[in-house]
């Protein structure tokens, strides 16, 4: 229950941890209701917080899109990394993981195009702005891993990704499975996403779904 403890002992043998932050909250999350008073969530169309489920259960996720919010959750980032000495953050289901979400989901982009009421410019909709929720989740942790060590690298894993994420993240391929088939697949995924520039990517070697044969 000691996690400061357990990451200094793995860093005083040479090693690093890094944590797995989802950017999203369940319903039952401590931190839920201050998150839902403020209006941190992405909405739904009717500008109710959306709730959506995966494998989490019931969820919300944030709208990075949002100042106070963005303030908000790299203030709990940094408490959390001065609490525990993590030296980055692994940012996964950032796509976000979620497959059955509405693609009028309205995002707030600080007031722009109508105001926080507008939900009819489909500008603010989900479906313009999904591909880029990596992006702002990864700027997100930067920030807030530059703010805890300024005099260090942040580092920032991220799943999911779309052009400029090198700048704010290092990549992988996500769900692999323990396959010849995905071995094969994830050479010619690699070498294209480093040819689309992000340079720093890689795979979970032994696949992460199923087990690999002694061969």
């Amino acid at each position: 229950t000691n996690v400061a403890l357990l990451v200094s002992n793995v860093l005083d043998r040479g090693m690093q941890l890094i944590p797995l932050v989802e950017p999203c909250l369940t319903t039952n999350d401590p931190k839920y209701e201050t998150a839902f008073t403020n209006l941190y969530f992405l909405k739904d169309n009717s500008l109710a917080t959306y709730v959506g489920t995966n494998f989490l259960e019931r969820i919300s996720w944030f709208d990075f899109s949002i100042t106070n919010m963005v303030a908000w959750w790299m203030s709990q980032l940094t408490n959390y990394l001065e609490e525990t000495g993590f030296s980055g953050i692994w940012n996964d289901l950032n796509e976000p993981n979620e497959n059955d979400m509405p693609l009028d989901v309205v995002w707030f982009l600080d007031g722009r195009y109508g105001g926080g009421t507008n939900v009819t410019d489909s500008r603010k909709w989900h479906q313009v702005n999904k591909n880029t929720y990596s992006i702002w989740s990864s700027r997100t942790t930067r920030r807030a891993l530059e703010l805890q060590y300024p005099e260090r690298r942040p580092f920032v894993l991220s799943r999911s990704a779309w052009p400029g994420i090198q700048k704010l993240a290092v990549g992988w391929s996500g769900d692999n499975q323990s396959t010849f088939h995905h071995l094969r697949f994830n050479n010619t995924m690699g070498l294209n996403v480093m040819l689309s520039g992000q340079a720093w990517y890689g795979h979970d070697i032994g696949g992460f779904i199923g087990d690999t044969t002694s061969e």
